[in-house]
């Protein structure tokens, strides 16, 4: 997913630079979601889910008050399995069958968010808004037994797929956050709370919409005038 750390880059390098305030940064974040993202009327029989978060960061300071900062989170397992018991479609119920989908995926995330920032000393805190967007990519891996009645054999099937249960690869949702960021010499520590309203589902079933993430970023920058 590099192409994805590159679509953050252009979004900065997009940027107006002329600002004589203006200030890059540039750094990694690590973040704990503080909830799974199954809710628990809609969760598979077996979860595998990292809630710990990490990637690159980057801020430009607009202004004293303003400043604009793109990251690119990654999370490892966003995995499920899950099985399905019924009768074998067209066959007037002569033959049952069990259906395992053993799914594994990994996403990025990459927020988008304008801060603020009331104070301008070497302890700033900030309030910040914008977007995010969510990108799942993964192979889900189907098989199971169908078993026949009356003499019938059983007979297996096994097969894997990149689409299947991933129906929205891309989703996205708005974002907001508070924090604080304090300063020891070239190096930027930002302690930060956010949170994350998805409008839908990458799979096909609902996940929880509602994300919250506490974070923390180190980065490095130069040392701004003080005005």
């Amino acid at each position: 997913m590099s192409r994805l750390v590159g679509i953050a880059i252009v979004i900065l390098l997009s940027l107006p630079v002329c600002a004589s305030s203006q200030t890059l940064l540039l750094g990694g974040k690590v973040a704990g979601q503080t909830a799974s993202s199954f809710t628990e009327e809609s969760s598979p029989d077996v979860i595998d889910e990292d809630r710990f978060i990490f990637g690159p960061m980057a801020e430009v300071r607009l202004t004293n008050r303003f400043s604009i900062e793109v990251d690119a989170l990654y999370k490892r397992n966003l995995n499920y399995t899950t099985t399905f018991f019924g009768f074998e479609p067209g066959t007037l119920r002569t033959q049952s069958r069990t259906e395992t989908h053993d799914v594994t995926a990994r996403s990025w995330e990459i927020p988008v968010i304008m801060k603020w920032h009331p104070l301008n000393h070497s302890i700033r805190p900030f309030v910040g808004g914008g977007f995010s967007s969510r990108h799942v990519s993964g192979t889900t891996h189907i098989f199971g037994t169908v078993s026949g009645f009356g003499g019938i054999p059983p007979s297996t099937f096994d097969s894997q797929t990149n689409e299947g249960d991933l129906v929205h690869p891309w989703t996205y949702g708005i974002t907001g956050g508070a924090g604080v960021t304090f300063r020891a010499g070239i190096f930027h520590f930002q302690p930060e709370v956010r949170f994350t309203r998805w409008q839908s589902s990458p799979f096909n079933f609902e996940m929880r919409q509602n994300s919250i993430q506490i974070l923390m970023g180190v980065a490095v920058g130069k040392k701004p005038a003080v005005q």
